[in-house]
C-alpha cells in the first residue's frame, strides 16, 4: 500500500526528519499529493466521459494555484 502525501509528512515530522528544512519537507510531500491526484485521475478515466484531455491538464484547471 502507498503512502499518502499525509501519512508522509506526518512520518518525517514525527521522527524529526527535515527539521532544519521544513520548506523541502512541505515540497516533498506537495509533490507526491500531486502524483497521488494525477494517479487517481488515469484510474477513474475509463470510467467517466473524459471531459480532460490529459492529467496534467486536469491537474492545473482543478488544483493549481495561479
Amino acid at each position: 500500500m502507498k503512502q499518502t502525501a499525509v501519512e508522509f509528512l506526518w512520518d518525517m515530522l514525527s521522527k524529526g526528519e527535515f527539521i532544519n528544512d521544513p520548506e523541502e519537507l512541505f515540497n516533498q510531500a506537495k509533490e507526491m499529493e500531486k502524483n497521488q491526484i494525477k494517479d487517481a485521475y488515469n484510474i477513474s478515466w475509463v470510467l467517466r466521459d473524459k471531459p480532460y484531455a490529459t492529467a496534467d491538464k486536469y491537474y492545473n484547471e482543478t488544483f493549481k494555484s495561479k
